[in-house]
């Protein structure tokens, strides 16, 4: 039941419901129908009852609403994970990430706790492949600019060491670590 719902609830439109709640709190066998009749409710014992329902009510609203915020929340941190299917190989060689994949949505309709664990696995492999990625990947942007090693080997071997063609290689070559620092320098 929306909130919209329980705040357009009245008295009159939950009595069966508060004189059932009342009984039951008094310990009464309501299975027969009969029995709420053979009970007088006065109006401020409806009053009280009626307010503790639409306090039930309301929790119930917001018990469900935060496990449907718990559960959009557990989906969008699987979208985030860039790389899960690497994840999920180096996580559990042995189950292939179809079977991984299914996992998780059978946690995600029946465990909430066991897939939020899951997915923290996941999310952590996932950061360490990140940071490996990005550790790395300063190297293949230098080898992308860095002269090929024959240019590099005909500069040294026909100009030497002590030539202006080798100083301005090892100015175009701290010019390119210059753009592509190493992660944490």
């Amino acid at each position: 039941m929306t909130f919209e719902q329980i705040e357009n609830l009245t008295i009159e439109g939950c009595l069966v419901n508060l004189k059932l709640r009342i009984l039951d709190e008094m310990g009464v066998d309501t299975s027969n129908p009969d029995v709420i009749n053979a009970y007088e409710f006065t109006e401020e014992d409806l009053q009280i009852e009626f307010e503790e329902y639409i306090d039930d009510l309301m929790a119930e609203e917001l018990e469900r609403l935060a496990e449907i915020a718990r559960m959009e929340d557990i989906h969008a941190r699987l979208a985030l994970i860039k790389d899960l299917n690497y994840a999920n190989i180096i996580l559990r060689p042995d189950v292939s990430n179809a079977a991984k994949f299914v996992k998780i949505n059978i946690l995600l309709n029946n465990d909430h706790a066991q897939a939020e664990e899951l997915l923290a696995e996941l999310e952590a492999k996932d950061i360490e492949l990140q940071t490996a990625i990005n550790s790395t990947e300063y190297k293949e942007d230098r080898k992308k600019e860095y002269p090929s090693i024959e240019e590099i080997l005909h500069i040294i071997l026909d100009h030497g060491t002590d030539s202006q063609e080798y100083i301005d290689l090892q100015a175009a070559r701290a010019a390119i670590k210059l753009k592509y620092p190493k992660p944490g320098s």
